[in-house]
């Protein structure tokens, strides 16, 4: 009895919280969970912030998550986060070094997507570093979406701005722009 009591115990842990250890490969294309409620509608306390507006191959960029909630409200329990082209659904680079209480998971390469590694509270302004690919990959968009708790979560939150690729050619037209830029404000200034 006792062990049938047990195991019923486990079954029903189980069956509770599923997905407590990260998000399921399922939900790698739609970054749906595979949670029983449906998506929030209202407006996400939760945003995502990137470090630049420009990428290098290789380089490593910094991609935040925050509440806009009181300290004593705010935080997620749950993550799937991944960098697409615009419009796509094909994640792009690797993520490396993730945050406590999150791992690195695979969709199509290993690593190019994070998720939660339990449904711990991961705190407002948590810190994720992407790696762009060793080549252009054109421009980048980071989208996640963010489970407070099981029964609440946003679908698909867009990151406050998406990122392009920064050749050679346009650094050197982004640094001549610069400099007339400059050069009429100077001339204005006289």
């Amino acid at each position: 009895q006792t062990v049938a009591l047990v195991a019923a115990l486990l079954f029903l842990a189980k069956e509770v919280s599923p997905y407590g250890t990260g998000a399921p490969a399922a939900a790698c294309v739609t970054m749906t969970p595979k949670h029983v409620n449906p998506s929030q509608t209202a407006a996400s306390p939760y945003s995502i912030s990137v470090s630049v507006n420009n990428y290098k191959p290789g380089d490593t960029v910094t991609v935040t998550v925050s509440d806009s909630r009181a300290a004593d409200a705010a935080g997620f329990r749950g993550i799937l986060m991944q960098a697409r082209n615009p419009g796509a659904e094909v994640p792009l680079g690797t993520w490396v070094n993730p945050p406590t209480d999150t791992k690195l998971t695979k969709c199509t390469v290993d690593g190019d997507s994070v998720t939660h590694a339990n449904t711990n509270l991961k705190s407002s302004g948590t810190v994720f570093k992407w790696k762009a690919p060793n080549k252009n990959v054109g421009t980048v968009q980071f989208v996640a979406t963010v489970a407070e708790m099981k029964e609440k979560f946003w679908l698909k939150l867009l990151a406050n701005k998406a990122i392009t690729y920064n050749s050679a050619k346009n650094l050197r037209m982004n640094t001549v722009y610069l400099a007339i830029t400059a050069i009429v404000a100077l001339k204005a200034l006289m």
